[in-house]
């Protein structure tokens, strides 16, 4: 099987992000009517962003956001260009890059230091897509209250990538397993665990000594994608979709964000 090629200028997340984008329907289907596009980039650690270097985010993202951008527009004649709002979420991210903003051409981040719990709800529930690259979340317990958050109260895909397919096979068994446990919330599979089209092309044989067979791992080798669904069907992410209309929940978490993003700008004028 030939190894698949990541396009010139994209990075292996990038392209990840480009093809899920596209089979969850589009990112105007995404939107559904909202006028910003907002990612959570869950899981984020020094490979993402430091405190000396925060733009190394372009060099993962870049590619992908103008693609996205240049597509919303070409679908929406009149528009104003799509701003594009990223917050970059981890426990392992430099404590220093907390309340630091990066902004490049329609693309602004926001670092988030920590847990997802540490976020206002409101950012978890404007989402459009939320990421979790290398995750290891058939490994990490620390993962479940961010898992259960994200089924309670988001209608966004939810994208997990792994090293290798055994961990993304490990990945959705323990994902099934949390959401047996979620009483008001269940979790819809857009794909399960298959290989990534979009993995780093450079792939390495590992021997795995306690199964006694060797491995193949890379960057993002594997991938699936969920979401959660709430048990009102007006609320639910499949009906997100296939109505194209934003939940009412959504539209508030959103005009939520905007007053809160407003606010923001206001003190920093006054500083």
């Amino acid at each position: 099987e030939d190894w698949p090629m990541v396009p010139q200028g994209f990075s292996s997340r990038g392209h990840s992000i480009r093809i899920a984008v596209e089979r969850c329907g589009g990112v105007r289907r995404l939107l559904a009517g909202a006028k910003k596009w907002h990612v959570l980039c869950l899981g984020a650690d020094q490979e993402e962003a430091t405190f000396e270097r925060p733009e190394k985010l372009d060099d993962h993202f870049e590619s992908c956001w103008m693609e996205l951008s240049l597509a919303h527009e070409s679908a929406a004649d009149g528009e104003e260009p799509l701003e594009i709002h990223v917050d970059v979420i981890g426990p392992n991210l430099d404590a220093r890059l907390a309340g630091i903003e990066h902004k490049r051409l329609n693309v602004e981040y926001r670092f988030w230091p920590g847990y997802l719990r540490e976020v206002p709800i409101q950012r978890v529930q404007s989402a459009h897509l939320v990421t979790c690259f290398n995750a290891g979340i058939w490994g990490y317990d620390s993962w479940r209250a961010a898992i259960e958050t994200l089924l309670r109260e988001s209608f966004a895909p939810v994208l997990v990538t792994a090293y290798s397919m055994e961990e993304a096979a490990d990945d959705e068994d323990v994902l099934d397993e949390w959401a047996s446990g979620v009483p008001d919330a269940t979790l819809e599979w857009r794909w399960r665990a298959e290989r990534n089209p979009a993995a780093d092309t450079k792939a390495r044989i590992t021997h795995d000594r306690e199964n006694c067979k060797d491995a193949e791992r890379a960057e993002n080798l594997a991938w699936l994608c969920f979401q959660g669904k709430t048990p009102s069907s007006t609320e639910g992410s499949s009906t997100r979709l296939s109505s194209g209309k934003v939940p009412a929940r959504q539209q508030d978490a959103e005009e939520a964000e905007d007053a809160e993003d407003a606010e923001d700008a206001e003190d920093a004028e006054d500083a």
